[in-house]
């Protein structure tokens, strides 16, 4: 089973720790979302107490139009990566940032290549030091996912195109690239990061929902 989100009351998780502070990274995860009105913050890395460093990944609310977006946060100044391709209700999808440099961002949607977003504006996020999912959490929390999370990965490499294809179609990320593999929270049976054995906090109590299919 995967992880509710919800945003009243609110439910989301986090951890105070960041396995990665710069690029090159890939940022993956599985979202369900039942409502398209409010921005949605899905995998998100923090500064602890305030905004002005971050990135993630935010489902955004149409009809801005509601792409993914993959954004880059330094010192208040931000910079994002938009999919052409708009996400759908109420079913999982997958989305994906490819972080190969300062200034080589790529964000993925349902593993469409052809529908990718780019950024080449230098961007590089001081003192990350926490793993936010299904919510925002910088100074305040917001911006939370209605509906569920799961399989939140995140590698220490920039992954191929292929390989975000693959991740797409349901392969377990514990099968891309392990030794790179950082932070993995399936969201399936304990609230932990499975890739380092550490505890990861609940917020609001959340419940379970069906999970997206997985080839593990």
């Amino acid at each position: 089973m995967a992880r509710e989100t919800a945003q009243s009351p609110s439910r989301y998780y986090y951890r105070n720790a960041s396995p990665i502070t710069a690029a090159p990274y890939t940022i993956a995860s599985w979202a369900y979302s039942t409502n398209r009105s409010i921005s949605q913050n899905v995998f998100c890395i923090n500064r602890q107490g305030q905004n002005n460093d971050s990135l993630g990944l935010v489902l955004v609310a149409s009809p801005n139009p509601a792409v993914v977006d993959f954004f880059s946060v330094s010192g208040g100044v931000g910079r994002t990566a938009k999919t052409v391709n708009t996400y759908s209700l109420n079913t999982w999808q997958h989305v994906c940032g490819v972080a190969a440099s300062a200034t080589d961002r790529k964000v993925y949607l349902n593993g469409d290549t052809s529908n990718k977003g780019t950024s080449t504006d230098s961007s590089v996020p001081n003192s990350l030091n926490r793993v936010t999912l299904g919510a925002w959490f910088g100074s305040a929390v917001g911006d939370r996912v209605v509906g569920g999370i799961a399989e939140c990965a995140l590698w220490n490499v920039a992954l191929t195109e292929g390989e975000v294809v693959s991740l797409s179609t349901g392969m377990a990320a514990s099968r891309i690239r392990p030794q790179s593999l950082v932070f993995y929270f399936p969201g399936i049976r304990e609230v932990i990061d499975l890739k380092n054995s550490s505890a990861i906090t609940s917020v609001g109590t959340p419940g379970v929902i069906a999970h997206p299919r997985i080839y593990v």
